[in-house]
């Protein structure tokens, strides 16, 4: 899965990395103001995230019960497994599964 195409805009390029940066500004300064009292979904990639340098797969772990969302309320977390990368799981075709599980929850 290509996130940037060759010959694509640099606008489409800076976009991206914009929403990049600005996602992980985001979980820096986020602060849980307290638990909530609702399950949380958490919806989880099928496949590990391809590390093209070094030819290897990478899965962005977290020790943490849920990947630390059980510390953020009292109820149950409930994982989700959905196909892709932590990536590609937002794209076609894949996005269109999580679309279907997600409507399930709403």
């Amino acid at each position: 899965q290509v996130l940037f195409a060759p010959g694509a805009p640099v606008d489409e390029l800076k976009a991206l990395v914009n929403t990049y940066r600005i996602t992980v500004q985001g979980h820096a300064d986020y602060q849980i103001p307290g638990k909530l009292r609702c399950p949380i979904h958490l919806f989880r990639s099928e496949e590990k995230t391809p590390h093209v340098e070094q030819n290897e797969e990478v899965e962005f772990e977290d020790t943490r019960e849920a990947w630390g969302w059980a510390e953020c309320t009292h109820a149950q977390v409930e994982e989700i497994r959905v196909p892709g990368t932590h990536v590609t799981m937002m794209a076609l075709p894949h996005v269109k599964t999580l679309a279907d599980k997600l409507s399930h929850y709403l």
